[in-house]
């Protein structure tokens, strides 16, 4: 007989019985039986927290592998992570890792590939109520090889219109549209802005550092060449030492740091003295039939190269006081950009925006082209002669090579994080400014040293 009962209302109803509640019964049954001891009466809804131990932000990464070691908890579930990703640059190496109950730790091994500078490192986990916490920091690598980092630094700067490099590689300066020019110094693995310098009217346009950086040349769309004292702490706004006709578009000191030279959009090479006891005029040099581009001299300063617009590289004589005519070097078709000379004085590179670099024997009274590269694809940027029969090239929007001049054999070739905006090349040294703010100062000695 059922039992019935009386409601609220005064109605007769079915009393309830445990077989009137069995499906409910029957599942909660199941449920105490399946679903482990863990799971939370509410939603879980808090991620778990995540971080990475090993390495440290911007740590140096040396050798082929990279330990990283994380460390995560879920305070909500107090399990291990259910998911575990590490990426590197975005390739994930998560196969690499042994996990525990409060983290996990491994051996990246890394791709020859690997890109020198900056590098992303992410980490990534789950717990199992599918919350997800994410950290990134960045590693460093500084290359291996022949081309490596020594110094970098990131700066705010976007419009460089020219950059510097001392001869011992400790400072650089950089030339701003705006008319100021900013010295950095190296101070470890870091470059650090040191003054800003004020004085020309409009763009800077020129610049050059002597061997020990303390001696900097500014030329700018004003048309002077001035010349700072950067061994005090405050300097002024830089002794006017002379002035071009147009913009002034070249500089470059003598080893001795004695004698510097200009070259101007009027067509003209001067010359002029700023040892300490007299800053004066030299010499003016006249050949060119466009913009001078670009100077250097040779290692033991008797040989002054240009190179100009016109396609056309002068080899003077800078020592003769009576200046006889120069060598004329003529071959590209289109803008000169860059020019070296050899440290015995010999030789002679010119690199132009024909896409061609050419290499010349200057040794005797006529001049002969002793080899010719051709890239036609690859703008050139800076041709240099640092040590015996090396050639280095920047070319195209980031790439540095090294070359023998004698075989023309490219021995080794380097891609940098990013496209150059601004590059300056002295010796076995190399600065860059890219446009992501980013410079680097890179070091080629270890490669150097294979070349005859």
């Amino acid at each position: 007989m059922r039992s019935l009962g009386v409601d609220g209302f005064g109605h007769r109803c079915r009393r309830p019985t445990l077989l009137s509640h069995a499906p409910l019964f029957v599942l909660g049954l199941v449920l105490t039986f399946l679903l482990p001891n863990h799971v939370l009466t509410a939603a879980d809804t808090i991620p778990p927290t995540l971080r990475i131990v090993e390495p440290a932000r911007d740590a140096e990464i040396a050798g082929g592998t990279l330990t990283v070691e994380i460390e995560y908890s879920d305070r909500e579930t107090g399990i291990a992570a259910r998911t575990l990703h590490v990426f590197l640059n975005g390739k994930d190496y998560a196969g690499q890792f042994d996990q525990h109950s409060r983290g996990a730790s491994g051996q990246l091994r890394l791709p020859t590939s690997l890109p020198m500078g900056e590098n992303k490192l992410t980490a990534e986990i789950a717990d199992r109520a599918g919350n997800v916490a994410r950290v990134e920091t960045q590693v460093f690598y500084p290359g291996s090889g022949w081309l490596t980092i020594v110094a970098t630094t990131t700066t705010q700067i976007h419009k460089v219109s020219t950059l510097a490099l001392s001869g011992d590689g400790n400072t650089l300066s950089y030339g701003m549209e705006d008319g100021t020019i900013q010295v950095w110094r190296k101070s470890g693995s870091k470059l650090t802005q040191s003054m800003v310098l004020e004085g020309h009217r409009g763009s800077i346009t020129a610049l050059a550092l002597t061997e020990d950086g303390r001696l900097l040349a500014s030329g700018g769309e004003d048309r002077t060449v001035r010349l700072w004292n950067l061994a005090v702490a405050a300097p002024q706004e830089g002794r006017v030492i002379g002035r071009h006709g147009l913009r002034v578009t070249a500089l470059s000191f003598s080893p001795d740091s004695r004698t510097l030279a200009s070259g101007s959009g009027d067509r003209t090479v001067r010359l002029w003295s700023v040892s300490s006891d007299e800053q004066r005029e030299l010499a003016t040099l006249v050949g060119h039939t466009r913009v001078v581009s670009c100077l250097a001299f040779s290692t033991d300063g008797k040989r002054l190269v240009s190179g100009s617009a016109d396609g056309v590289v002068l080899a003077w004589n800078s020592i003769a006081r009576n200046l006889p005519d120069p060598l004329i070097l003529s071959g590209h078709l289109l803008k000169v950009v860059s020019v070296a000379v050899s440290p015995d004085g010999k030789t002679v590179v010119s690199g132009s925006k024909d896409g061609t670099i050419r290499v010349w024997d200057i040794s005797g009274r006529t001049s002969k082209q002793k080899a010719l590269v051709e890239w036609f694809d690859q703008p050139i940027r800076v041709v240099t002669l640092p040590h015996g029969t090396a050639l280095l090239t920047v070319h195209g929007d980031n790439r540095i090579a090294l070359w023998d001049t004698e075989s023309v054999i490219k021995h080794s070739e380097a891609e940098l994080p990013s496209p150059i905006d601004s590059v300056a090349v002295r010796g076995s040294r190399v600065v860059t400014h890219h446009s992501d703010g980013l410079a680097y100062l890179f070091n080629i000695d270890d490669a150097l040293r294979k070349i005859p």
